[in-house]
């Protein structure tokens, strides 16, 4: 008989090694601290507001306090800070089954009904100690939906956590954040998922990988953590294709096999800048859904357009970066006007990262400025 087909989460890496105590939250000791002294203390803020950009463990860090909270035996390290057991009924229930974690994505359900049940669960008794909900992409709550939540955000029944999680805070109104315990989910710099990813390549029992491919697959995810360790699975299921040495291969690998961070629309629009063809420009920055990074990688790439500017041999050596070499190399800006866009991005960016304006509308309102000043070089 033939050998039939089974499914593991062993090789969805992103869900084998996701989170579970907050040693794991890499990169998020601000967030941990605040957490861990809730934990130590028993002193529980039952409203909670996780936001930043999408991927990076907003979901994870909402979980993982959930386990911490309903642990019921919890244990002290050698620094006498409270873990989890592991071993309780709550540690050992299915998350996805536990009896006192709801979790609910807003942006598959987002009516008011779905918030109105969750108000009515609310009232019941918990299994164990808490009843949390964790609300996914909670902007997406309708106009209705928003009101309804605000009354247990600020009296929350005893023995609930409310945990909101949003990739666009701006778009909550200002009571339903002040209501809130505030974190920010701040993105991985490169070298840190370089070093995660490294951690976890080991525990798969692959030591092949080079510092710099782990840097190139960190860069070329934007250094998300959940793209990025998708990305080392692909890699580590294709390793046998990648020569040791080739940075250029494992590029076209996860270009083809992992959905990346806008970094090609990035490219597109700079170049369409560089050469005139700002319609091209509007398509590339309407081709993106994830405005935030975007902003951030533009500007990053327009640095090293800057540098290249200057001196060629200041040239960076990332494998995707030969595409906006190759176009600058044909329609090279003076200059001033280098300068002028490299300002006006600059303060795109900061605005953008401020989370206190819309994205989209900051980054076309920065880009028909920029065609104004190229237009007039």
């Amino acid at each position: 008989m033939a050998k039939q087909f089974t499914f593991s989460n062993d090789n969805n890496l992103s869900l084998k090694y996701r989170p579970k105590l907050f040693k794991d939250l890499i990169g998020q000791d601000h967030i941990v601290s605040n957490l861990q002294a809730m934990v130590d203390t028993r002193k529980i803020h039952q409203s909670i507001l996780f936001f930043g950009q999408s991927g990076n463990g907003k979901t994870s860090a909402a979980r993982v306090l959930a386990r911490y909270l309903n642990c019921q035996d919890l244990q002290k390290d050698e620094d006498g800070h409270s873990f989890p057991c592991g071993k309780c009924d709550s540690c050992t229930a299915n998350f996805e089954n536990h009896p006192d974690v709801l979790e609910l994505n807003i942006a598959a359900t987002g009516g008011k009904d779905d918030v109105k049940q969750l108000v009515r669960n609310a009232q019941l008794s918990p299994t164990f100690n808490f009843k949390v909900f964790i609300l996914d992409e909670v902007h997406a709550l309708s106009g209705a939906a928003k009101e309804t939540i605000l009354k247990p955000l600020e009296e929350p029944p005893a023995r609930t956590v409310w945990i909101l999680c949003t990739t666009n805070p701006e778009k909550l109104t200002p009571t339903m954040r002040g209501r809130c315990r505030q974190l920010e989910v701040k993105p991985l710099d490169t070298v840190t998922c370089a070093k995660l990813l490294n951690r976890i390549a080991k525990r798969e029992g692959v030591d092949s990988l080079s510092k710099e491919q782990f840097l190139t697959i960190a860069r070329l995810t934007g250094a998300q953590p959940r793209a990025a360790i998708q990305a080392l699975g692909a890699v580590l299921d294709n390793i046998k294709t990648i020569k040791s040495s080739s940075v250029e291969d494992l590029a076209v690998l996860i270009e083809n096999v992992v959905a990346l961070p806008p970094y090609k629309a990035a490219l597109s629009y700079l170049k369409a800048l560089y050469s005139g063809k700002y319609k091209e420009a509007m398509l590339a920055l309407e081709s993106t859904d994830d405005k935030v990074p975007f902003a951030k990688i533009i500007l990053e790439y327009h640095y090293k357009a800057c540098r290249y500017h200057i001196d060629s041999s200041l040239r960076s050596k990332e494998y995707f970066d030969k595409l906006l070499y190759q176009e600058l190399d044909q329609h090279k800006l003076p200059m001033g006007s280098m300068s002028k866009i490299m300002t006006r991005l600059v303060q795109m960016n900061s605005l953008v990262r401020e989370f206190e304006v819309d994205a989209t509308f900051v980054i076309t309102a920065a880009t028909m400025e920029i065609i104004e000043s190229v237009k007039a070089k």
